[in-house]
């Protein structure tokens, strides 16, 4: 017992006691003194006051270094010795510098004055290189980075995957990031990043090791060459647990990846329709009825398959007097694409939709390679709700009856006496038939401008009550079953039937649709209760742990339907 606390004594001497004896010091230190160019170098100005104030110090230019962050802090220790207090203060400036160029450099010393007397740092020289000094290269290390990547050859526009991880047989406790990779020549896109410290067990060479991932990329090159990817570069902090003096501290370990490179080729010349896809592909296409009644939809789906960079260019079919496309709802993901088409059959018989085809590059084969899926033919049978009897019982019948009633207004009268007016004047005729002949065609123009516009309102009121009532049924359903995914029907449902309402544009947001129900003259309460369901599904789609009543909602939903129709 008295052996230790005699250590713990010279200890707090160590600790507290030598800033007393050197009285006030200003001195500069820094964590390493060779890195990568991609590295960064933390630089520490110290001011210890012992005997009166001290200035504070400014650090001056840093030649082929740029400053990027800087930080402070104070500490104050005191002392007591016979009776007497004495304290000294230590502040400690921390600045993060990035170097400019390679080459050996040098920090040159900082100065304070303090009243009369000049205190000056020494010169820190620093070496600074193109790839880190010491990369952790050996999987018999205790701790160490490993990077995969998926192919080390490929060409312009070919994606590549790249991840980075961490191996080890001590007790880590934290991890941070010193130093991003950096990916000159390609276009990046962060997967994933891990937000806490978790490791599964992995064995390497019969060793177990905790193994966990840090970091991923998707890279896609733009343009041919030899590239380096440069290091990720983390600090690792490992628990101490040597003895009981140990407990509670921690050690940290520098770790660097080893720099990959990567071959980028150049794609052979293209053919015009080639679009930038490249990766191998399979494409099909199906329709969801082969038969269908006029003025009702079916929907076409094109599927694109496989691995690699697929550029989604789906057409936009051309409108004729059989068909109509509505625009595609596209969805994308890893390994597939696929557009969705409603199509409306306008009238009977038959019509064709024609095949879809893609140009894509195949790295494997090294070849262009045509896409194509199947013209498909629909057979379109007559409705007794057609459009063109919708036409013959509305405008069309006014149209007749009008005439009917203009046919009454002729007066005939027989006590009329031939030869003696000037209606037996064959210019009275004349003038008649022209009258009569330009009315006619002025009537003809009218009437196909008015069944132009009404085609183009009945039809635009069809598409969107097929869309409404395609995404009710599926929330009904997805309702029934008590999925999630209820939500994302019921919003996107709503929002449609709402928009169509009011006449705005697809895509508009709850505020707008609120205030354009408030000018169409909608009771407040009821306005209130839209906003709140629209809220609720919001929050049901984009806020995970929300809480959720699936069955009530849909209640809710069909409630507030049936008022809005009202």
């Amino acid at each position: 017992m008295a052996s230790i606390g005699k250590k713990i004594s010279v200890f707090a001497f160590c600790l507290f006691g030598f800033g007393f004896l050197f009285g006030n010091s200003f001195t500069s230190s820094v964590d390493r003194t060779s890195l990568s160019i991609h590295e960064q170098l933390i630089l520490t100005l110290q001011v210890v006051e012992t005997d009166g104030e001290m200035p504070k110090p400014s650090l001056s230019q840093v030649p082929n270094f740029k400053i990027i962050g800087k930080s402070n802090f104070t500490s104050t220790s005191y002392r007591l010795v016979n009776g007497k207090s004495s304290s000294t203060k230590t502040f400690s400036y921390k600045y993060t510098l990035m170097p400019t160029k390679i080459g050996k450099f040098v920090i040159p010393p900082q100065r304070v004055v303090a009243g009369a007397k000049i205190y000056e740092t020494k010169p820190i020289e620093i070496t600074v290189t193109k790839n880190p000094a010491n990369p952790t290269k050996s999987t018999d290390s205790p701790l160490y980075i490993k990077t995969n990547i998926n192919k080390t050859t490929v060409y312009v526009g070919e994606k590549i995957l790249v991840s980075y991880f961490v191996y080890t047989r001590y007790n880590v406790s934290g991890i941070r990031k010193v130093t991003d990779p950096v990916f000159d020549g390609f276009w990046s896109k962060q997967t994933f990043t891990a937000t806490q410290v978790n490791f599964a067990q992995n064995i390497v060479n019969g060793v177990i090791y905790g193994k966990m991932q840090l970091a991923s990329y998707q890279l896609t090159p733009q343009k041919a060459g030899t590239f380096e990817l440069s290091p990720l570069v983390i600090v690792a902090s490992v628990n101490l647990e040597d003895d009981f003096f140990s407990f509670g501290r921690t050690k940290d370990y520098r770790l660097v990846s080893l720099p990959q490179k990567v071959v980028v080729k150049d794609l052979p010349p293209s053919p015009s329709d080639f679009n930038g896809s490249i990766g191998k592909f399979t494409i099909e296409s199906f329709v969801s009825s082969n038969e269908v009644a006029e003025g009702d939809a079916i929907t076409y789906t094109i599927k694109v398959a496989g691995n690699g960079n697929f550029v989604d260019d789906f057409p936009k079919f051309a409108q004729n007097e059989s068909y109509r496309f509505a625009s595609p709802e596209i969805t994308s993901q890893e390994g597939l694409n696929q557009a969705k088409y409603m199509v409306i059959a306008k009238k009977p018989g038959k019509f064709t939709i024609p095949a879809v085809t893609f140009r894509v590059f195949n790295p494997l084969t090294k070849k262009y390679e045509k896409l194509a899926t199947k013209p498909a033919t629909i057979k379109v049978k007559k409705s007794e709700n057609s459009y063109d009897n919708f036409q013959s019982t509305g405008q069309g019948a006014t149209a007749v009856k009008k005439k009917a009633e203009d046919i009454d207004f002729i007066i005939t009268e027989p006590s009329l006496k031939e030869g003696k007016f000037w209606i037996t004047d064959y210019r009275y005729w004349v003038l008649c038939a022209s009258l009569i002949f330009f009315s006619l065609v002025l009537a003809k123009i009218l009437n196909k401008k008015k069944d132009k516009n009404f085609d183009q309102d009945y039809l635009k009121k069809k598409e969107s009550d097929l869309l409404f009532k395609k995404y009710m049924k599926e929330a009904s359903a997805l309702a029934s079953s008590g999925s999630i995914e209820f939500y994302n029907a019921a919003h996107s449902g709503l929002l449609h039937c709402l928009c169509d309402l009011v006449s705005l544009d697809r895509g508009s947001t709850a505020l707008e649709i609120c205030d354009a129900l408030s000018a169409k003259g909608f009771e407040v309460e009821l306005i209130s209760q839209i906003k709140d369901l629209i809220n609720k599904f919001e929050q049901a789609r984009f806020m995970p742990g929300a809480m959720v009543n699936i069955k009530e909602d849909y209640k809710s939903l069909k409630s507030l339907l049936r008022k809005i129709d009202r």
